[in-house]
């Protein structure tokens, strides 16, 4: 007998994450029907549970998870984390919007960045990845100072960035 949605998105609490990877991908799978479960599975208090709703909900391309999607992308979490899983969710929020592909995503997009690239590096590059995706040359103005970061990988995002930008 097939899982339904609400097993699948159970699954993702087994902080495992090649578990909660074939969960994201077998609700996926499940397309529209798994989207309700799926959009109350991002306000849950375990960060692997957002990532993995996230992660599925980038899969599905839906655009009735825009705005859940970008509530999760705001969500910092709270308290103790094992290791990164709310940095980890809202990763997964941010490549899920940049899969959806709505422009309107860029002024939450921007407002992370600008936290983002002070105190956490990962995030960042995902954020520049999607602003790269989603935007436009009036990025470039935002993007430029971060060729010269001091973390390599947020320099080599921001110039992968301005490339994508600059075709525009």
């Amino acid at each position: 007998m097939p899982l339904d949605a609400h097993q699948l998105i159970a699954e993702f609490s087994k902080h495992d994450w090649c578990i909660s990877g074939r969960a994201s991908e077998r609700l996926a799978a499940l397309g529209p029907q798994a989207i309700e479960p799926l959009v109350v599975a991002l306000s849950d208090p375990d960060g692997y549970v957002r990532a993995g709703a996230a992660a599925a909900l980038g899969d599905i391309g839906d655009h009735r998870a825009f705005e859940p999607l970008l509530q999760a992308a705001r969500n910092t979490g709270s308290g103790w984390t094992e290791d990164g899983e709310n940095t980890e969710a809202q990763v997964q929020a941010v490549v899920a919007l940049e899969k959806l592909g709505d422009r309107r995503a860029l002024p939450i997009l921007v407002g992370l960045l600008e936290g983002a690239v002070v105190d956490n590096h990962c995030l960042a590059w995902y954020v520049i990845d999607a602003l790269g995706t989603l935007g436009d040359g009036s990025l470039a103005s935002l993007l430029t100072p971060l060729l010269n970061h001091g973390d390599i990988d947020v320099r080599k995002s921001a110039a992968a960035a301005l490339k994508r930008v600059a075709v525009e």
